[in-house]
């Protein structure tokens, strides 16, 4: 009896240990079932079984991989990002006062273009690191100068203003998708997933966004693929 009390003790101090795997597993398991979702059809998308930044681990579910998606300006924006040494920057706000990311932000995996019209650019971007980086506005002409240096980005550079120092931007490195070309997506169906997405009180943006805001919107990819077109 000793004995069994003993292994019951244990078991109990086990079970209630937020930090163990048993953990993990039951907070995903309960996230994944909350919801009675059907599944999503993705017809002949090829999604990838290995992690975007190490094969030896298993890929995001599609539901935690995040896709965010960014406005562009001028066509040499959209030329840049799907280059081998693409870049995509996005605006967070002014220094001036407080700055606040939504964490979402740093587990952006693909971005997807989107532009006056409205409507969005075909397939997806990779990135080529995780996360961001931050710069001022005047940081961000310099690291274009240095690094993008078509006509259209020169024609952005002269439109400098008194307060560079006060915008900041997030820039993300990224490159074409392969596995993604020739997706296309219905625009309104984009913009509807984002918003139920960001109904859930745990994933709204600091502000509250319509539906032409150029600011960083963000959804997963189970949910971006809700939009996807069929041919």
């Amino acid at each position: 009896m000793e004995s069994l009390e003993r292994v019951l003790g244990e078991v109990l101090a086990h079970l209630g240990n937020r930090a163990t795997a048993q953990e993990r597993v039951s907070y995903h398991v309960a996230e994944s079932y909350t919801l009675k979702e059907e599944p999503v059809q993705y017809g002949s998308l090829r999604l990838q079984e290995t992690d975007l930044y190490g094969a030896e681990f298993r890929a995001l579910p599609p539901a935690e991989h995040m896709v965010l998606t960014a406005w562009i300006e001028t066509e040499a924006q959209r030329e840049l990002a799907p280059a081998e040494n693409g870049l995509v920057y996005v605006r967070l706000g002014r220094r001036r006062g407080s700055l606040h990311v939504h964490p979402n932000l740093a587990k952006t995996r693909h971005v997807l273009l989107r532009t006056h019209g409205p409507r969005v650019e075909p397939g997806l971007l990779v990135l080529r690191e995780q996360g961001f980086r931050i710069f001022t506005r005047r940081q961000l002409r310099a690291e274009l100068s240095a690094h993008a240096k078509g006509a259209g980005v020169a024609a952005w550079q002269a439109s400098a203003d008194r307060d560079d120092d006060e915008h900041i931007y997030a820039l993300f490195k990224t490159k074409a998708d392969d596995s993604s070309q020739g997706l296309a997506w219905n625009i309104g169906e984009v913009m509807k997933q984002i918003e139920t997405f960001e109904s859930d009180v745990r994933q709204r943006p600091v502000e509250n966004l319509g539906r032409i805001s150029p600011n960083p919107r963000l959804l997963p990819l189970r949910d971006l693929l809700k939009a996807r077109l069929t041919p």
